[in-house]
């Protein structure tokens, strides 16, 4: 659990360590509520995610009931049709995926596009706590983030969680939010 003295101990950091001391806090609340979900889902006698069959690929795609809790903002289509999520409004946002790590995952995140490419390009993807280097690089459907998870023995979730150096106000006056990037597709595979 998170504590007032660990968050004060932020407080005195600054920079890269300070955004890494807010991903560990952030990391360990989102493991918390993900431990808060699987008690509830136990009490409603609903199965357990790690119950559910084969640990094969997954697939998240926007408007997949993504919300605030994961860091997005409600689904949202562009003129041709296409469904996205901002992420938003801190720059982290976060997924927990149930997939098979025995020789590792490959991993690949599909945006529209960042808000400023250049000022959020530098995203960083913390796996179970652990950072994970990433390739970003402009290509169909627009930004493509992409890694590899590692592997590990034992079965259950995967906590991915994603960091944008900023999260930025849009331009104009209209749109109050602060936005990271257009999410489209987050796509996990286990290496066979």
């Amino acid at each position: 659990m998170t504590s007032g003295g660990q968050t004060r101990r932020l407080l005195g950091k600054q920079g890269n360590e300070l955004a890494e001391g807010i991903v560990q806090e952030l990391d360990i609340l989102h493991k918390e509520l993900a431990s808060l979900r699987q008690e509830l889902a136990e009490l409603r006698g609903t199965p357990a995610s790690e119950d559910l069959g084969a640990l094969g690929p997954v697939m998240i795609e926007a408007g997949d009931q993504l919300g605030v809790e994961q860091g997005f903002y409600t689904a949202e289509k562009t003129d041709t049709g296409a469904t996205f999520n901002w992420s938003g409004p801190s720059p982290q946002f976060s997924f927990d995926v149930l997939v098979d790590r025995t020789h590792g995952a490959e991993l690949r995140l599909e945006a529209i596009n960042f808000l400023d490419y250049d000022r959020q390009k530098d995203v960083k993807l913390f796996v179970d706590g652990l950072e994970v280097p990433v390739s970003v690089a402009k290509s169909d459907p627009g930004i493509v983030v992409a890694g590899n998870l590692p592997s590990r023995a034992q079965a259950g979730k995967s906590y991915l969680t994603f960091l944008l150096p900023e999260a930025l106000p849009p331009p104009g006056e209209e749109d109050k939010r602060t936005l990271g990037l257009a999410f489209v597709r987050l796509t996990v595979t286990p290496r066979e």
